[in-house]
């Protein structure tokens, strides 16, 4: 029996794809989750989707309420789900002082978070979405504002465009955006506030720019669930820039909820709509758009544009952790580990590197646990890190 028992055991740990990871990025340990399809193994050039979380929850609550697994294990890419600093985005929502969030670059994490998965995972740095839920939506928004040359497609789900995001809005590309919001929602209004761009203006200010020129093809989707309350009215734009392209879900009588969402909310939140399911639409949206990717080096045998030094993985670490960095030209490369008193405790690499992208792994068996720096010099490139080693 015992025999048995652990079999089940462990054959449902060896099909368990979900995995917790952490780094250390501008002073904090920034946690996130990461879902694997079925066939993970098999696949290669694997789409990401990012899916941020609501103000006050968590990576964990998302993914319950998302179901976004689901989906990536039919269509076959990655979920990824950050946790924010706090539990609260720096993501312009809190322009409104009722709504406070850290002083923190979350813009930036996302990016280092971009690497980081490249770093570990065989995704496809041309096919990276974003997708988030209230605050997660604000995020999604100014993402597309501020990393478009890293994302290929947004989504927000009742969400907005803050006033300072709208304001500072200068996209490198295109964008394409899905939006979905809900004409009573009672947390973020359909028509805004003094300090959030209402529903219908932040598809206005996507529209100008993506240079959506076309008219609107608008169509009331099939009330499959007659006992939701609310109806879903589908808005495509084409004639836009580029590769972009807009479409609007207007949740007629729908509140602050993730439409076909598999987690009750108090009645507070409104009507949750379960004619579509976010998610699957979602999905079916980004998976059409791809976008040249920046930063790490994207095709094999592609060399890095710039010189460039990742967050280590894993970190924290006990006791081995590898570093990744590129470079641009043949030269003497260096990396040292240095303690919390700038004290030199090891030099991992010490050669002259043609131009190409490098993993280095330091095993610091025989070092005390504790916060450590990395330093990368290479010609006159030169960047830190912070680690941590644990026991």
């Amino acid at each position: 029996m015992k025999s048995l028992i652990c079999l089940a055991l462990c054959s449902a740990m060896s099909f368990s794809q979900t995995s917790i990871h952490s780094f250390w990025h501008k002073g904090y340990q920034r946690d996130y989750i990461v879902f694997l399809p079925h066939n993970y193994d098999s696949l290669t050039n694997v789409p990401v989707v990012l899916v941020l979380h609501a103000y006050s929850i968590t990576a964990q609550n998302e993914m319950d309420a998302t179901a976004m697994n689901t989906v990536a294990d039919t269509a076959g890419f990655i979920a990824v789900y950050p946790n924010a600093v706090e539990t609260h985005w720096n993501s312009g929502i809190g322009d409104d002082p009722g709504w406070p969030t850290p002083n923190v670059d979350d813009v930036g994490f996302i990016s280092a978070l971009i690497d980081t998965l490249y770093a570990n995972y065989r995704i496809n740095l041309r096919r990276v979405y974003t997708c988030g839920m209230s605050n997660g939506g604000f995020m999604s928004y100014k993402l597309a504002c501020q990393l478009s040359s890293r994302i290929g497609a947004a989504a927000s789900v009742a969400g907005a465009v803050a006033n300072s995001t709208g304001a500072s809005c200068v996209p490198a590309n295109e964008t394409p955006i899905l939006l979905m919001h809900g004409t009573l929602d009672p947390l973020v209004p359909y028509s805004g506030t003094p300090y959030w761009l209402s529903a219908e203006h932040g598809l206005q200010h996507w529209l100008a720019l993506n240079g959506c020129t076309g008219p609107p093809d608008t169509v009331l989707l099939p009330d499959v669930d007659t006992t939701d309350g609310c109806t879903v009215q589908k808005v495509s734009y084409g004639g836009c820039s580029g590769n972009s392209q807009m479409v609007f879900y207007r949740i007629l009588n729908g509140g602050h909820q993730w439409p076909g969402s598999t987690v009750t909310l108090p009645p507070f939140f409104g009507n949750k709509n379960r004619d579509i399911n976010a998610s699957v639409e979602i999905w079916n949206f980004v998976k059409n758009f791809t976008r040249t990717p920046t930063s790490v080096r994207g095709d094999e045998g592609e060399l890095p544009g710039r010189p460039w030094l990742i967050q280590n993985y894993p970190n924290p670490f006990n006791p081995v952790t590898n570093f990744q960095f590129s470079i641009v030209n043949r030269q003497l490369t260096i990396l040292r580990v240095f303690d919390v008193l700038g004290r030199e405790v090891a030099t991992p690499l010490n050669e002259v590197k043609q131009p190409g992208t490098y993993t280095v792994e330091w095993d610091a068996s025989g070092v005390a646990s504790g916060v450590y720096f990395y330093r990368l010099q290479s010609g006159q490139f030169s960047a830190v890190q912070k680690m941590l080693l644990t026991r």
